[in-house]
C-alpha cells in the first residue's frame, strides 16, 4: 500500500499521538483542516487507521 508523503506525515503524527486533533495535524503540517480530512479519509479507506469514539476518541493504528 502506497501513501503519499503528506499521508505518511499525517500517519506518523497519529502514531506519535493517537489523540491528536485535526486542528493540531493542520497546524503541524501547515495545511488547512479540510485537506487534513481528505488525508484522514484516504488513510481510513486504506485501512491504516480507524477512529475509536467521537470527540474525545482516539486513532487506532491497524
Amino acid at each position: 500500500m502506497e501513501l503519499t508523503s503528506t499521508q505518511n506525515q499525517v500517519f506518523r503524527l497519529i502514531v506519535e499521538n493517537p489523540k491528536i486533533s485535526r486542528r493540531e495535524l493542520a497546524e503541524n503540517l501547515k495545511i488547512n483542516e479540510s485537506a487534513i480530512q481528505k488525508h484522514i479519509n484516504n488513510l481510513k479507506e486504506k485501512k491504516v487507521i480507524e477512529r475509536v469514539g467521537k470527540t474525545n476518541g482516539y486513532w487506532e493504528i491497524k
